[in-house]
């Protein structure tokens, strides 16, 4: 009589690429035993794959054909850590606007400056932008993974007397 091989599990882990998100993965190979394998995960899932995942502590379980059975515990997903990303005045109260330099997530990161009132619109890339009308301005910073953060804003608002809606009418009587 010939005894099969030991199930040995093979595990592959793609953690989850931005921070607070939901795309982690853990695929099995599974070899000796028996086939076919019963696949159990403490998902809930039921096939040598699993995906969605957020970080956390997954269990594995696998049941050959003659129901020999073996199992991974506590296999783990990660996360990046969070960008933190911000913007100041250049000088203090000035009409340009720097950003700082940025951590967590995954370096390279690219710039995008933006208006509030039209955020969809990429008003330049660098890492200052100069500002030049009234508007509300942020910058969002993208890392190697494609997560993003949004800063803070600083707001540029008319000052002083630039119209005037009113009629004056001066009338001179003589005395």
């Amino acid at each position: 009589i010939t005894e099969p091989d030991t199930i040995i599990i093979n595990k592959v882990v793609d953690d989850v690429d931005c921070n607070g998100g939901s795309t982690g993965s853990i695929t099995v190979n599974v070899q000796g035993g028996t086939p076919p394998y019963t696949h159990s995960w403490s998902t809930g899932g039921t096939t040598a794959s699993i995906s969605g995942l957020s970080v956390g502590m997954y269990d594995y379980t696998v049941v050959d054909a003659n129901g020999c059975v073996n199992t991974l515990q506590n296999v783990s997903v990660n996360e990046q850590t969070a960008i933190v990303a911000s913007i100041s005045q250049t000088p203090p109260g000035g009409f340009v606007l720097t950003a700082n330099s940025p951590s967590g997530g995954v370096s390279p990161y690219t710039y995008s400056w933006r208006e509030q009132s039209s955020p969809s619109t990429s008003l330049g890339t660098g890492l200052t932008y100069s500002v030049f009308s009234f508007g509300t301005y942020y910058l969002i910073v993208t890392d190697a993974n494609g997560c993003e953060k949004t800063t803070n804003s600083f707001t540029y608002t008319p000052t002083g007397l630039f119209e005037t809606n009113t009629l004056i009418n001066i009338h001179i009587y003589p005395n």
